[in-house]
């Protein structure tokens, strides 16, 4: 790895192959043929591309094995004597033009510069063959069918190669071109092909065979039919030339996609012109009977990066230059079945290079990555097709997006990676190209993808990001925009690609993201959802009534039943949004509502009522945006894209509807993964934020007012068990939604009844202990208890707790509760219920009597006197075990204390049998 990249890069070049056209770094053969034969070379000295002269040429050649194989075949022909051709039909950018240029040089300009060339030669000679005598030997016959205008200028080329032979023939044939040249006007090939030396070899070089018939004017196909017409004439008299020793070659080069053209359309031409339909297959059926076999390999990553260390003239080996990964961009490039159709292979991976190079010495990097890519790699790649401009457009995008985000330069890095490896011309294939990922085993090195582990190591080794770091940023990437798309691959792991449909996972997590963003900013939106929503917090049974209310002041004469608990939740929407910078109701706002309550309680003194006080928190604004962020994007992705898959239109149109149609199919299994784990996190936001939102509870006590927390049970039950049918999310989801505000409905009554410092007591089996264990004692002091039945009974229960028991389930524990009392009581005491009135029932303890013949007799000296030691209640309890009796007391009374034996004597006056006065007076 350099230290310093300046040390082996030429800004300056590096800055001219990225000023100019990929076509300009490879300038066509009819460009070459003009320059070589023009009078005045210094029109073309503004160029940095001289490739017209063999030294310029050279020195940016590099000899591959195919051409190396090529150029060996053409020489065997020439020097066999044999007539023989070699069909180039490959794709643009694949050297065919080069191929020419080099065979140019080598047979034409070497013969007119022999000295300049000489130094270049033995290589040549070494691995071709190549033999100075029959290249001296050679006439050139060259011409560009891209501008068939210009086939009399490429003529003149002809004319100086014959005008070096000394042989008299050769100077009328020198003459015959000249001619022709003047009258631009093809000479006869029978004349031509009799002048020529029988010594003498033929090459003829024709390149875009096929682009003039199809793409040309009438007047530019009339002239390459006139040629094609001539070159099969010098072929064929040249053949039946007696005596002849010359070989003749042909090589014809023919982009892929022009020949392919050709035969779609040459039925239309046939219609217009048959005679030119004719001589075209006539010329290739001719060539395919004398074509040699020449077996040839597509430019290899050796050769590919050798060409580069010479074009980009780099002062060290390329992997010293560039990172290691850029092979797959290379073999991506200049593969024969090239996923970058637009690309013209190596001129334009030559300049996209230099860009990547610039991109690194500007960055001050020591070494060139992936991560160095930018926009204009787009155009020289991709060209001005319609998928570049959309891969631009999302550039831009991501790129304007980046500018807001932490870390926005690490994640540019990534994503610049991702740009680099995954760029295409053909979106189709790489949508073929994912399905294999996903669905079944495949190279990854053969799919236009970037595993996770390749961008970690790219930015940690190469960009210095700690591991951590790069995991952070490769786990956030297919957030930044919808169409950097995650995918699982069959080998395992992940991996990312850009294409110029969207990945409908990230545009909806995109969409939840901005949204979430967007309702966090407008907290005013999210009140008016939270009016909404709290107002299904209602709830009506038997025993209890709650209701969200607005204002206190339309309670105050609503009549209010003792058998119910009513739980208001008062919802002061004005006070309650009145928020502090942090998202909450402000202090001011919360403690005005507490004194509307408190005011209420003044004029409604009732145990029954509970005033349950929201309050908006930060957690409650989060909770509610995050709910309806996914709410909205799921909607909106079923909606508008969902629906495809049933072949409703699309937003997009024509291929690119389609192409986001199988994108959609290869997707959907993760898009379901995602919408789930997105509801059940949607259901939970909500349902945490709706518990959040009740804050405090006022209760009326018998100690005055109470305030307390309301603190609800945080689990709700309502998440999604199963995955449900994606065409059904959004329905379930809102069905969700309802049933979480009805289950938060009824943990609040839950909480009011049993939570607060007043209990609310709504069943018979839990009032009768609590009602026993209140009226024990004074039933065993007093013997007699009352109950009303039409009043509630609120009732303590511990330290600041109390009970309140309504009247309806009074009522409805009297009959338990007498039979409790029985129990307790029964040994000792008949238990006497009596119904007083509609409203009152008591409850009497009398004494148990024996049989007269059971009684105990006293002894006489004990009648009437009370033991001393004893006390009167054990008296009491001794005369009741023994059966019952009589005892009598004697009471002193005297003016301090008869209101109190007044008082005393008052509830047992019924067991006082007799009644007589004895006065004492004087001593």
């Amino acid at each position: 790895m350099s230290a310093d990249l300046s040390r082996h890069l030429d800004k300056g070049h590096l800055e001219s192959i990225r000023s100019v056209r990929p076509d300009d770094l490879a300038p066509s053969l009819g460009t070459i043929i003009r320059a070589i034969v023009a009078q005045d070379t210094s029109k073309l000295a503004d160029t940095a591309w001289l490739y017209y002269r063999p030294e310029t040429f050279f020195d940016n050649t590099v000899l591959t094995g195919s051409f190396a194989t090529i150029i060996k075949n053409v020489i065997e022909g020439l020097d066999s004597g044999s007539v023989s051709g070699i069909f180039l039909n490959l794709d643009m950018g694949s050297g065919k033009t080069h191929l020419l240029a080099l065979l140019l040089h080598l047979f034409g300009s070497c013969r007119l510069n022999p000295h300049i060339c000489s130094s270049y030669l033995d290589e040549y000679r070494k691995k071709t063959g190549y033999n100075d005598n029959i290249a001296q030997n050679t006439v050139v016959i060259a011409v560009d069918f891209r501008t068939p205008e210009n086939i009399f200028e490429h003529l003149k080329l002809t004319e100086r190669i014959l005008s070096k032979i000394k042989e008299e023939k050769a100077g009328k044939a020198t003459s015959i071109i000249r001619d022709s040249i003047k009258d631009r006007k093809l000479p006869s090939p029978k004349e031509l092909a009799d002048c020529i030396p029988e010594n003498v070899h033929i090459l003829v070089l024709i390149d875009e065979l096929h682009y003039a018939v199809t793409m040309g004017s009438e007047l530019e196909r009339e002239l390459a039919k006139q040629f094609i017409r001539f070159i099969i004439g010098v072929v064929n008299y040249r053949r039946e030339t007696p005596r002849r020793r010359g070989g003749i070659v042909l090589v014809v080069a023919s982009a892929r996609r022009d020949f392919e053209r050709w035969h779609e359309i040459e039925s239309e031409i046939a219609a217009r012109d048959r005679e030119l339909v004719a001589v075209v297959n006539g010329f290739i059926d001719q060539l395919q009977r004398i074509e040699k076999i020449v077996t040839t390999h597509w430019l290899s990553l050796s050769e590919a990066r050798k060409i580069l260390e010479k074009r980009l003239r780099l002062g060290a080996p390329f992997n010293e230059v560039f990172h290691d990964s850029f092979n797959r961009l290379i073999e991506r490039v200049i593969r024969a079945d090239s996923d970058i159709p637009q690309a013209h292979h190596m001129r334009s991976l030559i300049k996209t290079m230099a860009i990547y190079a610039l991109n690194a010495l500007n960055s001050g990097d020591n070494i060139v990555s992936p991560a160095h890519f930018s926009e204009d790699v787009i155009d020289t790649l991709l060209g001005s097709e319609k998928v570049a401009e959309s891969y631009k457009s999302i550039y831009s995008e991501i790129v304007s997006r980046l500018t807001s985000i932490e870390h926005g330069e690490w994640y540019r890095l990534a994503i610049n990676i991702i740009f680099t490896h995954t760029i295409t011309g053909d979106p189709r294939k790489l949508v073929e190209m994912v399905r294999v990922a996903k669905t079944r085993e495949a190279p990854v090195e053969s799919i236009p993808l970037v595993e996770e582990v390749e961008l970690r190591d790219v930015l940690t080794k190469v960009h210095g990001l700690q591991e951590a770091d790069a995991i952070d940023i490769i786990k956030d990437l297919d957030d930044v925009h919808p169409n950097i798309h995650r995918v699982r691959i069959s080998s395992g792991g992940e991996a990312f690609f850009i294409a110029p449909v969207v990945s409908l996972v990230a545009l909806y997590k995109r969409i939840i993201k901005d949204k979430h963003a967007w309702y966090t900013a407008n907290s005013e939106k999210v009140l008016s959802y939270v009016s909404d929503y709290v107002h299904s917090l209602g709830k009506s049974s038997e025993f209890i009534e709650q209701v969200v209310v607005r204002s206190l002041k339309e309670l105050e004469k609503k009549p209010h039943s003792r058998d119910k608990l009513y739980v208001y939740i008062y919802f002061n929407e004005k006070l309650l949004s009145q928020l502090t910078p942090s998202g909450e109701t402000s202090q001011e706002s919360f403690d005005e509502i507490l004194k509307d309550v408190y005011s209420f309680y003044e004029r409604r003194r009732d145990h029954n009522i509970v005033i349950a006080i929201p309050k908006i928190k930060k957690r409650v604004l989060d909770g509610l945006s995050k709910y309806l962020a996914i709410d909205e994007a799921t909607e909106h992705v079923i909606n508008r894209y969902i629906v495809a898959l049933e072949g409703r239109p699309l937003p997009t149109s024509g291929e690119a509807d389609e192409i986001q149609r199988e994108l959609l199919k290869l997707e959907i299994k993760d898009l379901e993964l995602e919408i789930g784990r997105r509801l059940n996190e949607a259901v939970s936001s909500f349902s945490s934020a709706m518990i959040s939102l009740l804050d405090k509870a006022v209760y009326y006590t018998p100690n005055g007012l109470k305030t307390v927390d309301i603190k609800l049970d945080a689990s709700i039950t309502e998440g999604f068990e199963k995955q449900p049918a994606i065409y059904k999310v959004v329905d379930m989801l809102r069905s969700k939604r309802q049933r979480v505000l009805v289950e938060v409905a009824e943990k609040l009554a839950e909480w009011a009844a049993s939570n607060g410092p007043i209990r609310f007591v709504t069943s018979s089996s839990d009032a009768l202990p609590i009602l026993f264990l209140n009226i024990k004692e004074d039933l065993q002091s007093r013997r007699s208890i009352t109950l009303y039945l039409k009043e509630a009974l609120t009732l303590p229960l511990r330290k600041d707790a109390w009970v309140y028991i309504p009247p309806k389930i009074v009522k409805a524990t009297v009959d338990s509760l007498f039979e409790k009392i029985k129990k307790e009581f029964g040994e000792k005491f008949n238990v006497v219920k009596k119904i007083e009135d509609d409203n009152e029932v008591v409850f009497e303890l009398e004494p148990k009597r024996l049989p007269p013949e059971e009684e105990i007799e006293i002894p006489p000296n004990q009648r009437g006197i009370v033991p001393p030691t004893k006390d009167i209640f054990e008296v009491v309890d001794e005369i009741a075990a023994c059966g019952g009796g009589t005892l009598w007391l004697a009471i002193e009374i005297d003016r301090d204390s008869a209101d109190t034996i007044k008082e005393y004597l008052s509830p047992i006056k019924k067991y006082v049998k007799d009644f007589k006065v004895e006065q004492k007076r004087g001593g």
